[in-house]
């Protein structure tokens, strides 16, 4: 039997908007001096290559594809290698190319693949097995299994049929879903449970409390925990933000949650939580400062040896993200980081500003005022072009303009501001409501209307 045909270089091009679609061109090529195929018509594969990958492995790839070097083949193998890759649900498209070695009996495989981009971590909730018993299963069930996977309905239908199975001999007879979730963490992750709704969160109950009533807990804690699905997660994540802050304002930096149960509500339908507290110790200031364009002092009043008071702290960051706005960053962030010293029990504390640009005012429009009211406001507008934006100050302006009666007859007023990224410049415009008539006393040019710095 010739070779030229049966090893004829065979292109798919499975890459079309139609994953099912495929173009065959058969190259001529002069026939290798090669033993006859085999009693089948297979052929070795000499060399697999794949191309377009960048979250998964070529051997990762390939092991989907189920190909090997060294195995005997025909044509139609190549196809059924595709389809397998496709039918995992983590390739958008996928197409293969053969050829002919010049010199050898044999193919030498190529496979072009473009992967679905959309990937998640996963998570497991209220699942019979410990979850590093979950991943690993799934790692020796799943060539593709990583740190991300897609949120591809196949890929997660083979996912929960996975756990299934594993879950069954351990007395699991339910079903497994996934869905999209940010309850375990700030970005979302695929969370695999079972199918049955979570139980809902009916009472609170906090014991040990230490400095704090446990009603002042329950009533902090109810609106946020009350009728909604209990997972021990999700209910930390509520504690931390509802009652942590009430004892760090009293220095109790190391709050703990010694045991968390549950059990049915007594007169109504879910859960009643029992929260243990341990208040841990004092926190003591030792230091203050507020750093990322300068140290601004006064922000905050202490002095060396106050309790640790992060409600005073968090005002003075408010106050720090004001200032900031007020100076022309409009984009700024800033964070709050802590040195706490255990041993000493003390704390020091950095508000840690990161500015970006700075704005600066650029033009004025006033709509709404006949041609005497308008150069009355123009007068009093107390912030200059090119000099810094201060983002509070046109609503701080209007309201001084209606504070000081400026106006008969003043209806509604508002601003709007324009950024332009570009140049880094504020356009503002001020509108004014109603047949409003300048006073003859008005305030003179910037007066209470100077900029609030």
């Amino acid at each position: 039997m010739s070779l030229a045909r049966p090893l004829a270089a065979v292109l798919c091009l499975a890459l079309s908007a139609s994953l099912g679609a495929q173009t065959h061109s058969r190259r001529k090529s002069a026939p290798a001096a090669a033993p006859a195929a085999d009693p089948n018509g297979k052929y070795p594969i000499l060399s697999l290559e794949v191309r377009g990958n960048h979250l998964y492995t070529a051997a990762q790839i390939l092991a989907v594809a189920g190909l090997k070097v060294g195995e005997k083949v025909v044509p139609a193998d190549f196809e059924s290698a595709r389809q397998r890759i496709l039918a995992t649900g983590a390739f958008q498209r996928a197409g293969f190319e053969f050829k002919q070695d010049p010199n050898v009996a044999g193919y030498h495989g190529y496979f072009e693949v473009v992967e679905e981009t959309q990937t998640y971590a996963i998570s497991f909730e209220d699942l019979p097995a410990p979850e590093d018993k979950l991943r690993a299963w799934l790692k020796e069930k799943d060539p593709l299994y990583g740190a991300k996977i897609p949120v591809t309905q196949i890929f997660l239908d083979h996912y929960t049929a996975l756990l299934e199975q594993f879950l069954q001999p351990l007395g699991f007879t339910g079903h497994v879903k996934a869905s999209l979730t940010a309850d375990y963490s700030p970005d979302l992750t695929i969370l695999f449970r079972p199918s049955t709704p979570r139980p809902t969160v009916a009472e609170v109950y906090f014991t040990n409390t230490g400095d704090i009533m446990p009603s002042v807990l329950q009533g902090a804690v109810g609106p946020a925990a009350i009728g909604f699905g209990f997972t021990d997660a999700r209910f930390r994540q509520i504690l931390d933000a509802s009652i942590r802050p009430l004892y760090e304002a009293n220095g109790r930096l190391h709050l703990t949650y010694t045991q968390i149960t549950t059990a049915p509500a007594r007169n109504v339908k879910g859960l009643a939580v029992t929260v243990k507290v341990d208040q841990g110790p004092v926190y003591k200031l030792v230091s203050f400062r507020a750093t990322g364009i300068e140290d601004i002092p006064g922000l905050m009043k202490w002095k060396p040896g106050d309790v640790a008071n992060f409600d005073l702290v968090k005002g003075a960051q408010e106050r720090f993200d004001d200032l900031l706005r007020r100076r022309g960053y409009l984009h700024a962030s800033t964070k709050v980081e802590r040195t706490v010293d255990d041993a000493k029990l003390t704390v020091a504390v950095v508000l840690q500003a990161t500015p970006g640009p700075q704005y600066v005012t650029g033009k004025l429009t006033i709509t709404g005022l006949d041609v005497i009211g308008e150069p009355a406001v123009r007068k009093l507008w107390g912030l200059e072009e090119g000099k810094p934006f201060n983002a509070s100050y046109p609503e701080h302006f209007l309201k001084v303009i209606r504070d000081e009666g400026i106006f008969d007859n003043l209806g509604p007023t508002h601003s709007e501001t324009q950024v332009h990224e570009d140049t880094k410049t504020v356009d503002v415009t001020l509108y004014f409501q109603g047949v409003p008539k300048k006073k003859p006393d008005a305030v003179t040019p910037g007066g209470a209307a100077a900029p609030p710095f």
